[in-house]
This record gives C-alpha cells, structure tokens and sequence, in this order.
C-alpha cells in the first residue's frame, strides 16, 4: 500500500514537472485528498511541495505507519497533565438577549455554605432584634383572579366611647334641628305676642303710724287691681296661682306693706282681665324717720308704692297645655294720687324666668 502510494506521487510529479500552475493544483488536490486511518505523513507533504517549486529532489522524505491506539514512549513517560477547559468567549451584542445582562466575573472566593443551625461566635454576643416578617407584596393584575377583589387592609376598631359620642352628637344636632324647623313653623303659624300688664288702680285705705317707747310701728291696707292683656288669636294663655308684694318706697330703703295670695285662671283669645288683690300689715318696725315721711306723703298723697306679682304662665292651643314657665311682673313706683285720679297708669315690666327682661 505504501508502495502505491509512493509511486503515484512520482508519477504525478514526472508528468506535471513542465508547468508550474498544474504542478500547485496536483499538490493542493493531494493534500486535501482524505488518508486512511493509521497512516501518518510526517514529511512527505511539505517536501513534495518544496520539490515542486525549488525543483529539487526531497530525499528525507519519508512515512511512518502509525497503527490504531499507538502511544509514543517518550510522550508517555513525562506526567501528563490535563489542559483546562477552554475558557468560553462572549457572544458579539448581535447574538445576545437585549434584557439579559452580561455574566459578570466572580470577584471573590466562593463562600463556603454552612450546615443548618450554625451559630457565628462573634455575632452570639451582640443582642439579637426580631425583624418583623416581611410584607406580602399584592400579585399583579395578569395573576389575580378576575372573580376575587383585591385585598382589604383592616382597619383598627375604634373604642365604644367614640361610637357612643358621634351618634349621641349626631342625634343632638339631627334633633336641634327638628326642633328649630319646628319652631320657625310654629311661630309663623300662631304668630305669639306677649301680655301685657298695667296698674288698673291703687289705693290705701288705711295708714297708722304709732311711736312707742319701743320704736315706731306701721299699720296699712292697701287695694290693688293689674290688667292683664292677651293679644293673640289663637293661643290662650294659663295663670297658675300666685303671690303678690306691696311695698312703700323710701330714700332709706323700701318698707314691705304686706302680701296677697292669686289664684290661677284662663286667659282667653284677644281677652283682657284685671287682677284684684289686697294686701295688709299691722305693727311694722320702722324707723322714727322713715315713719314721720310715710305719714307726711298719705296726708299729701304722695307716697310711693311698689307692686310685684310672681307667678307661672303657659299657653293653651286646641285643648293641649303646654308647661308652665316663672314670670314676674313689676310695677311702680307710683304715687297714691296717680293711683286714685283714675287716669292712665304706667306699664308694669314683665320678667320671663323672673330675671329675663322682656318689657
């Protein structure tokens, strides 16, 4: 076999020794020709090629048959020592994912993994804080069940307390409400006035002043009549029983002159009702001084009198009685001749809750 091959070299060389470009294509064709396996050629195909351009004679030329599985005995005494792995190039961008990174070169030593339950000595010495677990993130729109709605953070209750004090405050102001509508329709509906009160008359029938070994003492009776006026038509007015006080005035100080029980009454629509009372007193302490100008001032009929009533009001509408609420009235101070003339007396001043002045 290596015979044949050998001649057919030669004879390829003999016949294409005379032009030079077809001596380039026989050796280019022989070269790239396939061999059979086990056939080494060493030195035969660099020369041959050396012949064919310089012209001359390859006489070292030789092929060594190399059978299957052959080893060389100098290249199996020196340690084989096995080569790494060839290291893997990066891909060009073009051939790259546009969203993968590129794999970064590890930097350190790989970190060695310790068994389960390992402790650190160094960090069992500093005090360890519980972190609080970490928040659920929500899934995504695409992950969530299109029948199922999003969780709900729950809110912290709130104490009885405040429930109790917003409703209460709530049903207060929902009330005061009603009850101002209420009281705006009422209002232009019966449309109230307030009584009046005027001195109808007045009048002393008697007047003792006695000095004693033992001071100076006072005897009177007086007689007293008050208008009351009720200007509205459709509500009534109701009087419950009451008290009424008489009194002298003086530059000292008022001297009491004695009381008078009221009884209660009805007071019908657009109706005027005159009051009548008397009051006396008998032995009344005063001063000598102030007693001197009492009897002056009956004799000239210019003592002054005072007249206060206290009693309770309430109104009436289509049978049905409202509560009754304190009022005082006051009148005077008027003199005896005013009292007696039969003229026009003043107006009384009218109290609602015995301190609020209305008139």
């Amino acid at each position: 076999m290596l015979e044949r091959r050998l001649n057919s070299i030669r004879r390829g060389r003999d016949s294409f020794r005379s032009r030079p470009s077809d001596r380039r294509n026989w050796a280019s064709a022989r070269i790239s020709r396939g061999r059979s396996p086990g056939i080494r050629v060493t030195r035969a195909t660099p020369c041959a090629l050396f012949f064919l351009f310089r012209r001359r004679r390859c006489l070292n030329s030789h092929i060594v048959y190399r059978p299957p599985g052959y080893r060389d005995p100098a290249a199996a005494a020196a340690p084989t020592v096995p080569s790494p792995p060839p290291r893997r190039q990066p891909l060009p961008p073009s051939f790259r994912h546009p969203d993968k990174p590129l794999e970064e070169k590890p930097t350190s030593k790989p970190v060695l993994q310790k068994p389960p339950g390992y402790r650190d000595p160094a960090a069992a010495a500093a005090p360890t804080v519980p972190r609080p677990p970490p928040r659920r993130q929500p899934l995504p729109p695409s992950f969530r069940h299109p029948d199922k709605p999003l969780p709900r953070h729950r809110r912290p209750r709130r104490s009885y307390c405040c429930r109790i004090c917003c409703w209460a405050s709530a049903v207060a102001l929902v009330a005061a409400a009603l009850f101002a509508v209420a009281t705006a329709l009422a209002y232009l509906w019966f449309q109230p006035h307030l009584p009046s009160f005027r001195l109808a008359y007045l009048n002393a029938t008697h007047l003792r002043v006695a000095a004693r070994p033992d001071g100076t003492f006072l005897d009177m009776v007086t007689h007293v009549g008050i208008l009351a006026t009720n200007p509205n038509g459709r509500l009534v007015l109701e009087y419950g029983d009451g008290e009424a006080r008489m009194a002298v005035g003086d530059d000292d100080g008022d001297v009491g002159v004695g009381t008078a029980a009221i009884a209660g009454f009805e007071q019908g629509r657009r109706n005027r009702t005159v009051v009548r009372f008397s009051a006396a007193v008998k032995g009344v302490a005063v001063d000598e001084v102030a007693g001197a100008r009492i009897r002056a001032g009956f004799r000239s009929k210019e003592v002054r009198f005072l007249v206060e009533v206290r009693t309770r009001l309430g109104v009436g509408v289509g049978g049905t009685n409202t509560g009754k609420v304190p009022i005082r009235v006051g009148c005077g101070p008027v003199t005896l001749k005013q009292g007696v003339s039969g003229g026009t007396l003043p107006k009384c001043r009218f109290y609602f809750l015995r301190w609020i002045n209305l008139r």
